[in-house]
């Protein structure tokens, strides 16, 4: 079965427009800001949760080895940090049921 292709944001924002009945420039802006705000609090440190949907947190990867694949050479991995993403309850079960 072939991979998926994203949505478009084009489509998404058609889409939003539609439920909400407003207009596809309105439903842009409302996505921009929703991306603007989750990025900010996210980068803040702030774990986000979009009801039904999914919850942004960061989480701090310490110092660790790992194995360079070109050499095999171990070598250390600075800290870092990293987003984490995981759906909610209410985004699973609509997967669950489309399959």
């Amino acid at each position: 079965m072939p991979k998926p292709t994203p949505v478009p944001a084009a489509t998404l924002h058609a889409a939003i427009a539609e439920e909400l009945g407003c207009s596809r420039d309105e439903a842009k802006r409302l996505s921009g800001g929703v991306q603007s705000a989750v990025q900010k609090l996210v980068a803040d440190g702030h774990p986000v949760r979009l009801p039904g949907l999914a919850t942004f947190s960061v989480v701090d990867v310490p110092e660790r080895q790992v194995r360079n694949p070109a050499t095999g050479e171990m070598q250390t991995a600075a800290p870092t940090r990293q987003v984490r993403v995981s759906a909610t309850g209410p985004l699973k079960a609509a997967v669950k049921g489309k399959t």
